[in-house]
């Protein structure tokens, strides 16, 4: 599945329909293509901000937790809960109903030890 996007910026579209330069350069060609400079010139990388560090810290299984806990609170406040899948296609959607079927069936079982 992760195979299908684009690994040129934080949005991750798929391949076969890049969102920017550098992903319409990378379908073409198979290289990512370096970063250009910043319009304001400033050649300096903006600091990642506490949260973002925090996260960065996690390992593995701590970043799929926040995960979680940060799209159940968008799923518990959105209007229509479907709306916010509507970045995934059919095929993602299906992968990602299997593995949070097989997640919740295993703790389900796990909690009944």
């Amino acid at each position: 599945m992760l195979k299908h996007l684009c690994p040129c910026c934080g949005r991750h579209c798929y391949l076969d329909e890049p969102q920017c330069e550098r992903g319409m350069e990378y379908k073409e060609t198979g290289v990512i293509p370096p970063r250009k400079p910043r319009p304001d010139g400033n050649g300096e990388k903006k600091k990642p901000s506490e949260k973002k560090m925090q996260y960065l810290a996690l390992d593995r299984e701590g970043k799929l937790a926040q995960n979680l806990l940060e799209l159940g609170e968008k799923v518990a406040v959105a209007e229509n809960a479907s709306d916010i899948f509507d970045v995934l296609r059919d095929e993602d959607r299906n992968d990602l109903l299997l593995l949070l079927e097989k997640l919740k069936h295993s703790l389900h079982h796990k909690a009944k030890k």
